[in-house]
């Protein structure tokens, strides 16, 4: 067959289906050609074949859905993927994530993983669009010991949850409590108990492995570990809640760059999660002691926010939540956009 009967039928091909994009059908049949047709072709089928995911149970129903009473009293239900499930299913059927974390716990021997937390807002819409109404927010995790180059690849992550950012905002603690409601359903569940015990991962050939993990950081923006940790930030008098002595100076001059009175390395008294839980537990002793005011002023001075739905006010992660230990920079938004790589940049060349 020669390559304009080729054509002719590729096109013939293309106009007998349901509308496709040129990159969905050429990946399509590339699939088509090198793996073979699948055996099942109809409809029925595809929706089939998406139950038969869904409805993988290692560790309970893959698809989580918790109802949480919202700020107006109405209904939201937050919905995310069971994380143990979805591991077991990664770990199952894709082989190079296998082989990547069947390496990685030999490497860390008996020691327990690192559990990194992402979670950022994205708008998937028009960014310059006047009402950006598709906002979500999105949760992954991943584990910090596949390191840099490994973690600076989508594929390494698994995809927890992606709420809309309308009931997220809904929600009493906001974002900080959909953080909470996840690390409860990994960390506090009856399912498996992965600090300690660990979880049974099998394999393609019935092998196990046994996998312990521990929460290790939050990987954020700025915004987003302001949020999360309920801390004020630039907002507040304490302005960087990982330094003591870091406190927020006013300037009336319009080039102004510092903002604080500590303006070299060696000045900063850093703070220790023992300090921030002081902090927390303080705040909470002021709660029922001063009237509005002062307590308003309290959070400020303080740089923390009180909201009893939020995750540093749960007893229940109180030992896996280390905001101070845990916080590790988005590099790109610390030094790129909006940060100290464009601010240092400008001080030797100003407009």
């Amino acid at each position: 067959m020669d390559r304009q009967e080729k054509l002719r039928r590729l096109e013939a091909t293309k106009r007998r289906v349901p509308a496709l994009s040129a990159s969905a059908l050429a990946g399509l049949l590339q699939d088509i050609e090198a793996n073979g047709l699948p055996g099942l072709s109809g409809r029925k089928h595809v929706k089939e074949a998406t139950v038969n995911s869904l409805d993988m149970n290692s560790y309970g129903d893959l698809i989580q859905i918790v109802h949480i009473t919202g700020k107006d009293n109405k209904n939201i239900p937050l919905v995310y993927a069971n994380f143990f499930t979805l591991l077991q299913g990664f770990f199952l059927q894709c082989k190079p994530f296998r082989d990547l974390l069947i390496s990685t716990m030999q490497g860390a021997a008996a020691r327990a993983l690192s559990l990194c937390f992402y979670a950022d807002e994205i708008n998937p819409g028009n960014s310059l669009a006047v009402e950006q109404n598709r906002k979500i927010w999105c949760v992954y995790l991943s584990f910090l010991e596949f390191g840099p180059v490994i973690l600076a690849r989508e594929q390494a992550w698994l995809p927890i949850c992606c709420q809309r950012s309308t009931l997220v905002s809904a929600l009493p603690g906001g974002v900080s409590q959909l953080a909470a409601c996840i690390l409860e359903d990994i960390f506090n569940s009856d399912r498996a108990e992965p600090e300690i015990l660990g979880i049974q991962l099998q394999g393609p050939a019935k092998e196990l492995y046994k996998l312990r993990f521990t929460l290790g950081a939050f990987l954020q923006d700025g915004q987003a570990h302001k949020l999360l940790f309920s801390v004020k930030g630039d907002s507040g008098t304490r302005c960087c809640i990982l330094c003591q002595n870091v406190v927020a100076q006013g300037s009336n001059l319009e080039d102004a760059v510092l903002t604080s009175l500590a303006s070299a390395e060696e000045e900063l008294i850093l703070t220790s999660d023992a300090d921030f839980e002081r902090s927390v537990q303080t705040l909470l002793r002021k709660h029922t002691e001063l009237n509005k005011g002062d307590f308003a002023l309290w959070q400020q001075a303080c740089g923390i926010t009180y909201n009893p739905a939020a995750l540093i006010f749960q007893p229940s992660l109180q030992r896996l939540v280390k905001p101070i230990s845990q916080w590790l920079h988005d590099w790109m938004h610390c030094f790129f956009q909006k940060g100290i790589w464009l601010l240092g940049l400008t001080i030797p060349f100003p407009s």
